[in-house]
């Protein structure tokens, strides 16, 4: 990686398809990891109730650094109905996510609409940069309607889509 320029080697990890290939990519070296951990981070996928994605939290919140990278976050929902009575991702799990602009979130009608207010509040109040919300599985638009789970959205909130369904925005 000495002789190849940063610029090149990022375009190289762009290129990878895989994340399991660009977190390898990571291994190689210190030149490697510097340029392919933003790739690997830029798209992060929590399983709501699953062992790695609280494991993930965790990690994000001792390695504040790499929180800058991600830019689209993805939820998804369980398999089984849990039993919950807070917000999934909490205000201080999503500091130093300056730079997420997507949250995306799957299959989340298992779990009670309160308890989706209550996570996507906590992402409206720690991330600055969100501009869209996308979620699929589950939900119909007059159910997000009725039960107000974007209670208030902020001014820059461009778009939020329920399936291909446009709720408000762009």
């Amino acid at each position: 990686m000495e002789d190849i320029p940063v610029e090149i080697g990022a375009y190289i990890a762009s290129l990878i398809v895989l994340q399991r290939d660009v977190a390898s990519l990571c291994l190689v070296s210190s030149q490697w990891l510097d340029v392919a951990r933003p790739i690997l981070y830029k798209h992060l996928r929590l399983r709501y109730h699953s062992p790695n994605g609280r494991h993930t939290i965790d990690m994000l919140n001792s390695t504040e650094d790499i929180k800058r990278y991600v830019e689209v976050l993805t939820l998804t929902g369980p398999m089984k109905p849990p039993i919950l009575r807070e917000a999934w991702i909490m205000e201080a799990d999503l500091q130093g996510m300056v730079n997420l602009h997507t949250l995306r979130i799957f299959d989340f009608y298992l779990i009670p609409v309160s308890i989706v207010q209550k996570t996507i509040g906590n992402v409206y109040s720690a991330v600055p940069s969100l501009e869209n919300i996308i979620s699929y599985g589950g939900y119909d638009k007059d159910r997000y309607k009725r039960a107000k789970v974007l209670p208030i959205a902020p001014a820059k909130l461009k778009s939020v889509r329920v399936g291909c369904h446009l709720i408000f925005g762009v």
